[in-house]
């Protein structure tokens, strides 16, 4: 049976992604790391999906004790959001996130979700209460701009067709 890599942890830049492979490979584990020159390439990982750290699927319990253990994954309670960042007032991890109306949701599928994907998203503490935006990152916009274009191409089709162009 093939022993496939599998991913561990994902890191957002290569200084704890380097971080965690050497913690890994002390302790005997065979560690591989995959999109590590994204974030020197494009000075910032993060927009480009963070940097996966893998290790062989038989290793795999072990590499997650020892990540639990030295703290570089966190046990995840029920009401704790790991997906954003922490809240930057009390660091906390509940974060709640503000959902989009109806209509706005129902223009956005009209319009082929570019307004949906260029709005910010919204965050509010469950422990203190304050309240942010967050920021649009390059692949947001890039992909705004693709779609942009595809949705272009595709009412200008449309009208040519319904000969009102």
């Amino acid at each position: 049976m093939e022993d496939k890599l599998v991913t561990v942890l994902t890191a957002t830049n290569s200084g704890d992604a380097y971080n965690a492979k050497a913690l890994l490979e002390s302790n005997g584990i065979e560690t591989f790391l995959r999109d590590e020159n994204m974030g020197s390439m494009f000075d910032s990982a993060a927009a480009f999906g963070h940097i996966k750290i893998d290790v062989r699927q038989t290793s795999l319990e072990e590499a997650r004790d020892i990540l639990i253990e030295k703290n570089y994954i966190k046990i995840q309670s029920p009401d704790e959001n790991l997906d954003v960042d922490p809240c930057p007032k009390c660091s906390s991890r509940k974060i709640k996130t503000a959902k989009s109306s109806f209509i706005f949701s129902l223009v956005s599928l009209l319009l082929f979700f570019i307004p949906k994907i260029l709005q910010k998203k919204s965050y509010q503490c469950k422990d203190c209460g304050h309240s942010w935006d967050s920021t649009l990152q390059f692949e947001h916009i890039f992909w705004s701009v693709i779609l942009s274009l595809f949705c272009l191409m595709f009412w200008s089709k449309v009208l040519t067709v319904m000969n009102i162009l």
